[in-house]
């Protein structure tokens, strides 16, 4: 506004995402991607490299307690194909079906849904 005045419309939340046209059973719990079905198939940026790569570690700390965080991590880690140094690009990769799921933040993966061409839903 003319007076600085300012409000918050979108901020970067995180979220997990896929390609809906090409992951059918959509993953509802942390548990979900530890299926065989994923491995291989999913990314997530580097938590020393990318903020929502650190926020993966903060959410399943929360919700999970700091020690089965990283035991489930652990697991997750034998379903990864790869890390990325930051996390703009995992929606490009989960659009060409380079990958089934991948983490990001909100306001991009809408983002680039709705205005990027990409195939995503967060």
């Amino acid at each position: 506004a003319p007076d600085g005045a300012w409000a918050t419309f979108v901020n970067n939340y995180f979220s997990f995402a896929i390609n809906p046209e090409v992951t059918k059973n959509e993953p509802r719990t942390f548990a979900d991607l530890l299926h065989p079905d994923y491995s291989g198939k999913i990314a997530y940026s580097n938590p020393a490299t990318a903020g929502d790569g650190m926020a993966v570690i903060i959410l399943t700390s929360s919700l999970m307690g700091e020690d089965k965080a990283f035991d489930y991590l652990k697991k997750l880690e034998q379903s990864a194909r790869f890390h990325t140094k930051g996390t703009g690009y995992l929606d490009v990769l989960l659009s060409r079906n380079e990958i089934a799921f991948a983490n990001g933040d909100l306001q991009m993966d809408l983002d680039d849904a709705a205005n990027g061409g990409l195939s995503l839903k967060p």
